[in-house]
């Protein structure tokens, strides 16, 4: 994966056999930190003996075929977002994450959590691009930028997306927001089994108890740079999914340190942390 010539286009490469290389040209309005990983469903085709000819994005780029890991550099906005489902409908794995983030796995434990600059994407394109994927199995979106209110639309992948097993959202705050008796947001996605939450800047004790409410077939959560938990959330989640749970990452939550989640999570020998 590089940067083009010109510096202004980038070059993304469709794998199409052990050792070969196909680069595709970006569009130039995508900028130059963002990496798209997409693996498209075999489920795309309808036969595995037709093959599968690359389609075209909106002019912006080509989609490989089935099953093919794709990327790219560059910033994604709602019209490049929403070309995701509108082209590729049956995808069951999408990794929509800043280059930044992945060098960066363990955060800043003295970041609040909220960054310079909300993602340019909306509510509404947020709504639709979940809509638009039935099929998702597994979904990591991090942009790297603040997605604000974020509850609805998880309201919507919860219910569109009943296949979801597996969640990862970097910079998503409000994921719920433990208002009464009432589920919302993350915590109406009843069929994850794992869910990863980075530097979320309001995640608390009381929306943890609201996630592990309402995610009851959760094996694995992972808690990152969100500086609001505490032992008291951590032990309440770990005792509502006693049943399911059994590896629990905690990692740069400033009130919550090694001994301090070994203590939330005692006496549960099950756990992996």
């Amino acid at each position: 994966m590089t940067i083009g010539d010109d510096g202004s286009r980038s070059t993304i490469y469709k794998r199409k056999g052990i050792g070969e290389r196909e680069p595709v040209r970006g569009n130039k309005d995508f900028g130059d930190n963002l990496q798209f990983l997409a693996d498209f469903s075999t489920n795309q085709t309808n036969s595995s003996s037709k093959p599968t000819q690359p389609i075209d994005v909106n002019n912006r780029f080509q989609v490989p075929s089935p099953s093919t890991r794709h990327q790219y550099v560059g910033f994604v906005g709602d019209e490049a977002l929403l070309s995701i489902p509108n082209n590729c409908p049956k995808l069951t794995l999408l990794h929509l994450a800043d280059t930044t983030s992945l060098g960066n796995t363990r955060g800043n434990p003295n970041h609040d959590g909220y960054t310079s600059e909300d993602a340019r994407i909306s509510h509404v394109t947020l709504v639709d691009f979940f809509s638009g994927l039935p099929l998702i199995e597994e979904l990591v979106l991090d942009v790297c930028k603040n997605m604000r209110d974020s509850g609805l639309a998880l309201e919507v992948l919860g219910s569109k997306c009943p296949k979801l097993r597996v969640l990862k959202l970097g910079q998503f705050h409000s994921v719920c927001m433990a208002v009464g008796s009432n589920l919302d947001g993350v915590a109406l996605c009843e069929g994850l089994e794992s869910l990863s939450i980075k530097n979320s800047a309001d995640l608390d004790d009381m929306r943890l108890i609201e996630i592990g409410r309402g995610c009851g077939r959760l094996k694995r959560f992972e808690a990152i740079g969100c500086k609001r938990i505490t032992v008291k959330g951590v032990r309440t989640l770990a005792c509502l999914l006693t049943k399911s749970l059994v590896e629990v990452k905690i990692s740069c939550c400033i009130n919550l340190d090694a001994a301090g989640t070994l203590r939330a999570l005692d006496p549960s020998p099950k756990f992996v942390i």
